[in-house]
């Protein structure tokens, strides 16, 4: 069992504006479909990026991927 270890502030950056990008993605699916592609781009990057830095592959393990 692992312990609990706080997040850094850049973890919750990316936290933060990957959220915030997903929250805005309805709206701009809806009314700009270019912007809502640059915003999943965005959210995409800020996952890999949190992998990376929280050294957590074992999504990557799953049979379904």
């Amino acid at each position: 069992m692992s312990t609990f270890v706080p997040p850094s502030r850049t973890l919750s950056a990316l936290h933060n504006i990957a959220l915030g990008a997903v929250l805005l993605l309805p709206l701009l699916l809806l009314h700009a479909h270019g912007i809502a592609e640059g915003a999943i781009a965005i959210v995409d990057l800020c996952f890999l990026v949190h992998a990376i830095i929280d050294v957590r592959w074992a999504w990557l393990r799953t049979p379904w991927l």
